[in-house]
């Protein structure tokens, strides 16, 4: 399990939501882990998920406007 953890604000104030991907092949196919995440931390456990020097996470912000 790895702790994935961002930070975020929004300028006038608005709640925040988070999409987090996951790629083993550098970004050319992304994976969804969590959507409408509202917390700027997320455990992630990588038994479920193919390796590789290649792996990145994404986490795409919000504020549903």
């Amino acid at each position: 399990t790895h702790e994935i953890n961002w930070s975020a604000s929004d300028a006038d104030g608005d709640d925040l939501f988070f999409n987090i991907y996951y790629s083993n092949n550098n970004g050319s196919d992304w994976g969804m882990l969590a959507r409408d995440y509202t917390n700027t931390s997320y455990s992630l456990n990588t038994a479920y998920l193919a390796g590789g020097e290649n792996s990145l996470i994404k986490v795409v912000t919000s504020d549903g406007f």
